[in-house]
C-alpha cells in the first residue's frame, strides 16, 4: 500500500517552510525522513518507510515533497498535490483479484482566515488525472505556539470526500467480488482528524520536525469490505537543512 501521507508531510514541512518565510530565509533545502502508517485495510500491516525530502521556499512559488504551490496573496494558495491514497495487489492477499487502485494529481486551492485565537484554512481539490475522477473539500482548524524548545500546532480536520474518490479507492466492482468480498458501492463520505505537528530549530539552517495524525474514517470507509476497521493513523519524523 502506498504508504506515505501527502497532508501529514505538507504539514510537518509547512512548519519548516513558515519559519523560513518569517525569517526571509528563502531557498532550497534536503532531508530525511521516516513514516509509519496503517491505512486500517484488511490484511495489511503497519509499514515504515524512509525517503529523502527536497523542497524550496520563495516569495511566491513553494515544494513542500508532494505539494507545488503559488502564494497568491499571503493568505490564498493554489496547489498541486500528488495523492498516494490506494493500493498495491502485493499489499494484502485480500486483494488478489482485483485492479490495484493508483495515486492521482489534485489541484486545488486554500484561503487561511487567522485570529488570535486559532486560524482556519478551507481548501478544495480535484482529480485532474482522472484516475479516481473525485474532489474533496476541507475545513481545517489549527494554532501554533512555542513549545518544548520548538513549535506545536495542534489541528482538527473535517474533510468531505466526494462519491467517485471513495468508491474508487475503497469500492470492490462487481468483476472483483468473491464470497469474502463482495461488490461495495460507494458514496461520499466525511473524514475526521486530529494532529499535531512540531518544529524544533537545531541550528540557524537544521531543523527537526515531526508530525501524528489520527483519523476516524467516514461510514462509507468504514463499511468497505476491504477495510478492517475504521481508523487510520500515521506518524512522521524528519531531518531538514536549508542551503
Amino acid at each position: 500500500m502506498r504508504i506515505l501521507t501527502a497532508g501529514l508531510l505538507s504539514a510537518a514541512l509547512l512548519l519548516s517552510t513558515e519559519s523560513q518565510a518569517k525569517q526571509q530565509h528563502m531557498g532550497w533545502g534536503v532531508g530525511l525522513a521516516a513514516i509509519v502508517q496503517d491505512q486500517g485495510y484488511r490484511g495489511g500491516d503497519a509499514e515504515t518507510q524512509i525517503f529523502p525530502m527536497v523542497f524550496y521556499q520563495g516569495q511566491h512559488f513553494y515544494w513542500q515533497g508532494p505539494e507545488l504551490g503559488y502564494r497568491v496573496a499571503n493568505n490564498f494558495t493554489l496547489f498541486a498535490e500528488y495523492r498516494f491514497d490506494g493500493f498495491e495487489l502485493d499489499d494484502s492477499d485480500f486483494f488478489a483479484g482485483m485492479e490495484e487502485r493508483k495515486g492521482s494529481l489534485d489541484l486545488g486551492a486554500a484561503y487561511k482566515f487567522e485570529t488570535k485565537l486559532v486560524d482556519l484554512t478551507l481548501s478544495g481539490q480535484a482529480d485532474v488525472l482522472s484516475e479516481h475522477e473525485g474532489y474533496e473539500f476541507s475545513a481545517t482548524l489549527s494554532k501554533g505556539f512555542p513549545a518544548l524548545g520548538g513549535r506545536l500546532t495542534p489541528s482538527l480536520e473535517v474533510s468531505y470526500l466526494s462519491d467517485s474518490l471513495v468508491d474508487y479507492y475503497y469500492g470492490v466492482r462487481t468483476s472483483e467480488a468473491t464470497d469474502l468480498r463482495p461488490e461495495y458501492i460507494a458514496d461520499n463520505t466525511v473524514n475526521v482528524s486530529l494532529g499535531i505537528s512540531g518544529m524544533w530549530p537545531v541550528t540557524d539552517n537544521q531543523n527537526i520536525i515531526a508530525a501524528f495524525n489520527y483519523s476516524i474514517l467516514g461510514s462509507e470507509i468504514e463499511d468497505s469490505p476491504l477495510m478492517e476497521e475504521g481508523e487510520s493513523s500515521n506518524l512522521f519524523v524528519g531531518y531538514v537543512y536549508r542551503f
